[in-house]
């Protein structure tokens, strides 16, 4: 598999992107319908927790894999960057594992301190498996963006989706007889089925596709040693889960604190959390929904820009920069070409 430009890989993933949002949002509708938006409210009512779960879990250390692959493919390294990859994901298969077992032991304190409607306690049950799942595939698909390698992502993505909102509705409309609470499982459980259909996928593509190393040039004595790759991870890692924490976690004060204004304000249970559902998920989706295009390009960016760094080829950086993403006259990109500049930033 070829490595993408900056522009292509953008554009596969703004597809992807696209496509996943115009099928989500059909997805809702259709589930509003089936369920009611009390049952929209209930499933997202947790998802944000789970969402702050993922987060802590992952640690920023798919950014860190897509961002470290990409330099050491830029120095010719190849041993290297399995070598980074290897480790990180050890670390995500210890870190998912911790969080899946707490989620478990912890739920039942949720449900008493937490949790606003106590019919969402097997809805967040289903969806903790979803945990270490989303955890390594988030590990392979940083690794292939590291290699410039956009469309495994996107294809995955799609292949979630898709998977995702057939087998949430179909279980959903199976499970709708015994309760509303019980549809909003199945909302859950589809979830999960995606993801592991977007897990089971990554690995087949990185089993035929991966770049193949001879085994003799994984010689530990050549690589980097341990503790500094692990404060590599950590010095980029650490910026992108406080960024996330925190943006996640209003998200889920959100979930926490609008049901409970509206019970005060004199809504009943059911009421609150169906208006909670018409609101999230109808009106949030349709506001999100712009935020597709800088993410993709965001995303094919970050590597782009570590690879040409890590060589040093500031020329390479601003014709990434400037001519694909604000393209300009070649006549005019001498401007932006000059030699290389010392002491910029990294990236």
């Amino acid at each position: 598999m070829a490595v993408q430009s900056l522009i292509n890989g953008a554009m596969v993933l703004l597809l992807s992107g696209l496509f996943n949002k115009v099928l989500g949002f059909l997805y809702e509708i259709f589930m509003i319908r089936l369920i009611l938006p009390e049952g929209i409210g209930l499933f997202n009512m947790i998802y944000p927790i789970y969402v702050l779960v993922l987060v802590m879990a992952s640690a920023g250390i798919p950014v860190a894999i897509a961002k470290l692959v990409s330099e050491e493919v830029a120095r010719g390294n190849l041993s290297g960057a399995y070598w980074i990859f290897k480790i990180c994901l050890f670390a995500l298969v210890a870190s998912g594992t911790f969080f899946t077992v707490l989620c478990f032991t912890g739920a039942p304190y949720l449900l008493k301190y937490i949790f606003v409607n106590p019919k969402v306690y097997y809805c967040f049950l289903s969806l903790i498996p979803g945990i270490i799942i989303v955890i390594l595939c988030s590990a392979f698909r940083g690794f292939f963006q590291g290699l410039q390698q956009m469309t495994p992502t996107a294809l995955t993505q799609s292949l979630e989706q898709l998977i995702r909102c057939v087998s949430g509705y179909f279980i959903a409309y199976m499970l709708l007889p015994n309760g509303v609470e019980y549809a909003a499982v199945g909302a859950s459980l589809g979830v999960v089925i995606g993801e592991l259909a977007g897990f089971i996928s990554i690995l087949l593509i990185y089993s035929r596709s991966r770049p193949r190393l001879p085994s003799s040039l994984m010689k530990k004595s050549q690589l980097e040693p341990l503790f500094s790759i692990a404060a590599r991870v950590v010095n980029l890692a650490f910026p992108v889960t406080l960024t996330r924490f925190i943006s996640t976690s209003l998200l889920w004060i959100d979930a926490v604190l609008i049901p409970r204004r509206l019970l005060s304000n004199g809504l009943g249970l059911t009421e609150a959390t169906a208006v909670y559902g018409q609101f999230v998920g109808i009106s949030q989706s349709l506001l999100f929904a712009p935020a597709i295009i800088t993410i993709s390009l965001a995303t094919a960016l970050l590597p782009a820009i570590s690879g040409a760094l890590a060589v040093n080829n500031m020329q390479l950086i601003r014709a990434r920069c400037i001519e694909r993403t604000f393209p300009v006259p070649r006549a005019n990109l001498h401007r932006y070409s000059s030699g290389p500049r010392q002491g910029l930033p990294a990236v």
